[in-house]
């Protein structure tokens, strides 16, 4: 059980925590913005949508074939923020969505570009921050560590692919697409890259680390 649950330093356990709730944060944003999802919730309601099956059930389906694939490759990967960003993200985001939607859902164009820089900025660095926190990763951002570490590919090349993928997905199975997609599509390997050089590695001290992997 030490194996794949580690023990974590409160330092740690914070980041995580903190991370994972920025990712929740980002999701109302970018659902205010109504301009585009980030590419793996895109993809995820596409299919919701295609097949009629809950967004619950869908996700947790999905991440349990990623999760194979995280265990053969990645399984120091695993460990608590694993099940925290797998299990509680969507809770997380019923309970603040109803507050935050009270800032305005359908606003003027210039504040809904404001929500969408936001939720990119906050899904970039809460990505980056429960990572770097080594507490255990994603089954979805599982993958593009590992093929960063398996090819020595750079890491937001690699995640720029998984999430282009995600695109591609979404768009074959009629989903919606925006501006927000295309943006995160592109744009968040580099972002989660250099939150990795600066904001992670200045709290969790490793700024003289190499910070790629957790």
């Amino acid at each position: 059980m030490k194996a794949i649950f580690p023990k974590i330093t409160l330092r740690r356990f914070i980041g995580m925590v903190l991370g994972n709730v920025g990712l929740a944060v980002s999701v109302c944003f970018f659902r205010m913005a109504a301009l585009g999802n980030d590419p793996f919730s895109g993809m995820m309601v596409a299919i919701t949508e295609f097949t009629g099956v809950k967004y619950s059930i869908c996700l947790i389906t999905l991440n349990c074939f990623l999760f194979l694939f995280e265990i053969f490759k990645g399984r120091d990967m695993i460990g608590l923020g694993t099940l925290v960003n797998w299990f509680l993200i969507g809770y997380i985001v019923d309970f603040l969505y109803p507050f935050m939607v009270d800032f305005g859902h359908n606003t003027l164009m210039w504040q809904r570009i404001i929500y969408l820089a936001l939720g990119v900025i906050i899904t970039s660095m809460g990505c980056s921050m429960y990572q770097q926190a080594k507490a255990g990763i994603a089954p979805y951002d599982s993958i593009s560590l590992i093929f960063d570490r398996e090819t020595k590919v750079p890491y937001f090349w690699c995640r720029m692919a998984t999430d282009v993928m995600c695109v591609i997905v979404c768009f074959a199975l009629g989903g919606l697409l925006g501006i927000g997609t295309i943006i995160c599509a592109f744009g968040l390997g580099p972002f989660i890259s250099f939150f990795n050089r600066t904001t992670s590695a200045a709290f969790y001290g490793t700024r003289k680390q190499n910070t790629k992997n957790p």
